[in-house]
């Protein structure tokens, strides 16, 4: 499970962002990146119970890399302050909705969806909701859903209704939506229970209908 070890290692690396105290702290690195591929791997078993489509990924290839890429970044510290996964039918960099959880001092959270989706994604999704709007609704205004979430993300919107859509019709409230994301957050003492990893997973399960509905909707653009 995750440890105030981990925050303690994330707080030092915030304030000593560099490659020499980076080098020097490698072990320290390695055992906290252990820890998190193992808590990973439990959350993953515990997912592959309600949601077969992710079984056989590799946890340690969910767990993105804590080396930057500042290659365009104003920011050119070497290394991310966190870590995090993304457990998602068919890997990490596939296009799909999957689970994503993000462990950072200040900033714990877990959800999923679609976050700054391709033209063409986004255009599915959108027309997966305006076709199906009762069944979205639906999973949006489920119990299970709302015991975990409070609905898509307030990102970035439109100002207006995307273009080929009625602009009065009942969907538009959802197709504003730039992005079609859900998440929660959570406090450190949450994070390092021992318990948490379960609670976790029970989340994703509650999740799990919205990422279907994002799944089926990216299938259907691509056949």
């Amino acid at each position: 499970m995750i440890s105030k070890s981990t925050f303690t290692f994330l707080n030092s690396l915030k304030k000593n962002n560099t490659k020499e105290w980076f080098d020097a702290n490698r072990k320290t690195y390695e055992t906290e990146r252990k820890q998190f591929i193992d808590f990973t791997r439990f959350v993953l078993n515990e997912i592959v119970k309600f949601d077969a489509s992710v079984a056989g990924l590799d946890p340690a290839k969910c767990v993105f890399r804590i080396n930057r890429d500042v290659r365009f970044s104003a920011n050119k510290d070497p290394y991310k302050t966190n870590f995090a996964f993304s457990i998602t039918p068919g890997g990490k960099k596939k296009t799909h909705a999957g689970y994503y959880f993000h462990l950072e001092p200040g900033t714990l959270f877990a959800g999923g969806g679609v976050y700054a989706p391709l033209p063409e994604v986004l255009k599915a999704v959108r027309n997966e909701i305006y076709f199906c709007l009762p069944e979205f609704e639906k999973i949006m205004k489920s119990k299970s859903f709302l015991a975990h979430f409070k609905g898509l993300d307030d990102i970035e919107k439109l100002k207006n209704a995307p273009k080929g859509f009625e602009p009065d019709h009942a969907s538009i409230p959802y197709l504003v939506n730039k992005h079609f994301v859900v998440s929660r957050s959570y406090t450190e003492a949450e994070v390092t229970s021992p318990d948490f990893g379960k609670k976790l997973a029970e989340a994703f399960k509650a999740q799990k209908p919205f990422v279907d509905f994002i799944n089926r909707a990216i299938d259907n653009a691509e056949e």
